[in-house]
Formats: structure tokens, C-alpha cells, sequence
């Protein structure tokens, strides 16, 4: 059963002034606000040559599979209606404003063109799977993200949870709404998805 939730209230923090001083490669920054990085979760490890960038970039398994199937289930629900983008597209507010999601919904009629570049345009509806963000709360990064999108325009933010088994439904000047994945979560009228039932699904296909 859905319950309202208040926002969360922690600190967040990304990188110290001495940290931020460093010479950080673009590479590493995982989103920008307001001209402040963001970092991949793991920067400081490539800085100290314990890792590589290709090493802290990727997805977990479960975050890809969870992604994967969201997308294709909203796909095949959505794709009269609207445009639906994944792999962390960058929406871009401006010149040093943007931000990564792993699914952006696009109504038909937004994106006029397709270019090799962060997209201009607002989706919608934004789904995202956890976070590969350097956050010293993920409590308050999932608050300020989700607002920050609100203030530019997208009117339904959903993040999936991993670690709680967790949704949370946020949308403009209403209680952001938590469920237990089990249940089926509608993402527009009429169209939606279960996290439990993919989980099942894949153990049924083994």
C-alpha cells in the first residue's frame, strides 16, 4: 500500500574545496549544477590510480536489467504516445546545468530532431534506477535532483530503489508517494510497471 512521504531533510555534499581545487577530468563528472560538479561515485579512486574511468562508469547488473526491462515494457505501452529515451541521456538546462537520466519520456511532438548532443528539450516523466552520483547522503542528492528537475519543467520523477526495494513517485506540489516494488506503479493513465513481476519473470526464464 502507497503512503505520503515529507522530503527528505540531510545534508548533501559532493566534493570538499580541496578536493574541488584538484584537476578533475571532465570525464568524471557525473552531472553539473549551477556550474557544481557532480562526480561519478569512485572519482576519487581514479585520482589515486586505484581504478580507471571505465571501471566506475558502468551499471550494476541489476540496475541495467531493471532499466532494460522498464524501458521495454513502457516501450511497448508508450510509443504511440510518446518518445522514449535510455542510457543516461543528459538534459541539459543550461551551459552548466544538466543532468543524467537513465529513462526520459518525451510526449510525440517535443523532439522535433535528433542531434549528437545533450537534449534541449523536457521530457516529461524521468525514471531513474539508484545513482552512479558521489553523494555523501543519497537521501538529499534523490531530493535535489528530483527538485531541480521539477523546476525545469518535468512534471513525474519515478526512482527505483535497489537496496530498500523501493519506488518513489514525486511530481510538482504534491507528497512524493513511496510503494514497495511488488506493487505495479503507473507511470501515465493506463500504463505502468511491476518491479516484482520482472524479478519473477527473469527467475521463470532461467
Amino acid at each position: 500500500m502507497s503512503k505520503e512521504v515529507n522530503e527528505p531533510t540531510a545534508t548533501y555534499a559532493t566534493a570538499n574545496k580541496a578536493e574541488a581545487d584538484l584537476l578533475v577530468p571532465e570525464g568524471l563528472i557525473y552531472e553539473m549544477v549551477d556550474g557544481q560538479p557532480i562526480y561519478y561515485r569512485g572519482w576519487r579512486e581514479v585520482l589515486n590510480n586505484e581504478k580507471t574511468i571505465e571501471q566506475i562508469m558502468p551499471s550494476s547488473l541489476l540496475q541495467a536489467y531493471l532499466v532494460g526491462e522498464i524501458f521495454a515494457i513502457l516501450h511497448a505501452q508508450l510509443r504511440k504516445q510518446y518518445i522514449l529515451t535510455t542510457n543516461e541521456i543528459g538534459l541539459k538546462f543550461d551551459k552548466n546545468d544538466w543532468r543524467a537520466a537513465d529513462i526520459a519520456i518525451f510526449p510525440k511532438g517535443t523532439l522535433t530532431s535528433l542531434y549528437n548532443n545533450y537534449a534541449n528539450e523536457r521530457p516529461s516523466i524521468v525514471i531513474e534506477v539508484d545513482t552512479k552520483a558521489d553523494a555523501q547522503n543519497l537521501a538529499t542528492y534523490y531530493r535535489d535532483k528530483t527538485k531541480h528537475l521539477h523546476q525545469h519543467g518535468i512534471q513525474k520523477v519515478i526512482w527505483v530503489y535497489t537496496e530498500t526495494e523501493q519506488i518513489m513517485i514525486a511530481e510538482p506540489n504534491k507528497h512524493w508517494e513511496i510503494f514497495d516494488w511488488t506493487e505495479t506503479v503507473e507511470v501515465v493513465v493506463g500504463a505502468g510497471f511491476n518491479v516484482g513481476e520482472i524479478l519473477e519473470g527473469f527467475e521463470e526464464s532461467k
